[in-house]
């Protein structure tokens, strides 16, 4: 295994971040991780990834421009 291990308190942390909506960088910044160990840390726990309200926006945006062009 390559980094440090993960701890309890690690995956509280990326499992609270990720269901509040932050992306994996976000969260492997908090933790002080990379953003690929956060990613396979949150596959392995089967969790699924943060939208942030950036995303949000964005795919907001995409949809209305969808149904004004249908």
């Amino acid at each position: 295994m390559n980094g440090r291990p993960w701890n309890a308190d690690d995956t509280a942390t990326l499992r609270r971040m990720a269901s509040a909506g932050y992306s994996d960088a976000e969260i492997g910044r908090h933790l002080g991780r990379d953003k690929s160990a956060v990613t396979r840390k949150r596959n392995a726990m089967h969790i699924s990834p943060g939208v942030s309200p950036a995303m949000i926006a964005v795919l907001a945006r995409i949809n209305l421009r969808r149904r004004m062009a249908a």
